[in-house]
């Protein structure tokens, strides 16, 4: 019994792996939805450069952060449009990619202007969530009609209205989805080597 339970406990598959190297959130979106400022405003530092030239953000971008008291990775990717040349078409891919492997994914939309959200919003699951950016200059949002009936936050990545709220949520997804464990995450290598050599 002792045997399969410390078994069971060395098997704690994807939720003690993201204890251990940081659950994975990605933010995905069109050019200059505000992703980058987002990533920024959430990280407490400029972590990403931003500009007004659309496709600036060309790779991923990856902070640390702390939330809910688990280790979080906040990527932020290139922008999803048709690219212009093949490094952008490279940074497409890998924001695709990206958005496909993390364990939630922020649609980023600008709603000052007309821009195309469907693609960041068509890669949403059921957990993730749409945040109208840039309520700053246009605290009007409904002209953005949408299928994804999951949450939805309005901020201002630049002057910092509504993240909080944001933050806050994020805290208490990545807490909900790592925390609820009989016991807890081997999240150092030392231990989980003498774990196994006590099963062995």
């Amino acid at each position: 019994a002792l045997i399969a339970s410390v078994r069971e406990h060395l098997d704690d598959g994807p939720p003690g792996e993201r204890v251990r190297e940081g659950f994975v959130v990605a933010l995905i979106g069109a050019p200059n939805a505000g992703k980058s400022s987002l990533l920024n405003r959430l990280a407490r530092r400029e972590a990403a450069i931003v500009t007004d030239i659309p496709g600036t953000t060309r790779d991923i971008v990856e902070v640390r952060l702390v939330l809910g008291g688990f280790p979080v990775i906040l990527a932020d990717t290139a922008g999803l449009r048709e690219a212009a040349d093949a490094v952008e078409a490279e940074g497409v891919r890998r924001a695709l990619a990206r958005a496909e492997d993390a364990d939630l994914r922020l649609a980023v939309v600008d709603v000052s202007r007309e821009t195309q959200n469907g693609a960041a919003i068509s890669k949403l699951r059921a957990g993730d969530a749409v945040i109208f950016n840039k309520m700053d200059i246009e605290p009007d949002r409904s002209r953005f009609n949408h299928n994804f009936e999951g949450e939805s936050f309005e901020v201002s990545a630049l002057k910092g209205g509504g993240v909080d709220r944001l933050e806050a949520w994020l805290s208490e997804q990545v807490a909900e989805r790592l925390g609820n464990r009989e016991a807890p995450a081997i999240s150092r290598a030392r231990h989980r080597e003498g774990v196994t050599r006590a099963l062995d």
